[in-house]
């Protein structure tokens, strides 16, 4: 599993930050598991089967994606997970090649949230609607699953509600979720970083650390770059460096990396700024 993750990670880092997120579920009323059920089974009763026609539909699929029907693939990967009640389902991440991104006058052909019309496309107005929508609930459908004591379990419908904290006002909905505890911050980050720094060397994991600038946007970058400062400089520090010379030529290769993804500089994820007039003074090359 780990080799596996260092792939997926190579992945980004030779062709930046993927152009489609893809979610394949399972449907158990697919006939391929309800017409092979046994008499009084239900489809949980038959595991096998629903992994069996899962499976068949993602090999469709992924042939689909893979023959171009959304341009032609640089890359792609996916990572099947099963849902609480046993239903698996597949994450996909698709990397077009340059001359085929979807751009954004063209976003409407790939990703649609209306319900088609059921004069003009029967069959997907069908599935729109049977698969795809949970159904209303309150005194619209008083029956619904959803509902207890009358009410909506899930206390909807729910009024807006600005964007503040113990009466401070927020900027973003980011900082509100932060403010209220809703996000995990850097804690995920922060332990990708400890396994790595034990295993990889410091230039390995300066890209992981660029890696995770921009593709995971950390709540606090600067944090990051505080506790593992030593581990992404080390190799530097055994130069002869200073600590100050060795935090330079790090950053400059963090930024030559997040450059190469994204184009955006490093003062944009909160790190310090670099000198490179001091790197060429002490004579370092940074190899890539």
């Amino acid at each position: 599993m780990f080799e596996k993750q260092q792939d997926a990670t190579c992945y980004v880092r030779k062709y930046s930050q993927p152009d489609l997120f893809i979610t394949i579920t399972t449907n158990p009323k697919w006939p391929v598991i309800f017409d092979n059920l046994l008499e009084n089974q239900q489809p949980h009763d038959r595991p096998d089967l629903i992994v069996r026609g899962f499976k068949q539909k993602l090999n469709k699929a992924m042939t689909l994606m893979k023959f171009g029907c959304f341009g032609t693939l640089q890359a792609w990967l996916y990572s099947i997970e099963f849902q609480k009640r046993g239903l698996p389902y597949a994450h996909t991440l698709l990397w077009v090649k340059k001359d085929a991104k979807i751009q954004p006058d063209l976003i409407d052909r790939v990703v649609c949230a209306e319900i088609p019309n059921k004069e003009q496309d029967k069959e997907l107005h069908s599935i729109i609607t049977t698969q795809m929508i949970n159904g209303s609930c309150g005194h619209l459908n008083p029956t619904s699953p959803f509902m207890k004591d009358g009410r909506s379990s899930k206390k909807f419908p729910m009024p807006f509600q600005p964007q503040t904290k113990v009466g401070i006002e927020q900027a973003t909905y980011r900082e509100a979720c932060i403010a209220h505890g809703l996000l995990e911050q850097d804690n995920a980050h922060q332990m990708t970083l400890q396994d790595a720094s034990v295993s990889h060397q410091p230039q390995s994991l300066r890209s992981l650390f660029a890696i995770i600038l921009v593709q995971a946007q950390p709540t606090n970058s600067k944090e990051l770059w505080n506790e593992f400062e030593f581990s992404l400089c080390e190799d530097f520090i055994h130069q002869s460096l200073s600590r100050d010379q060795a935090k330079n030529l790090a950053l400059i290769h963090i930024e030559e990396m997040i450059y190469s993804m994204n184009g955006k500089a490093l003062e944009t994820f909160g790190l310090p700024s670099t000198d490179h007039e001091a790197s060429a003074r002490c004579g370092m090359a940074i190899e890539a």
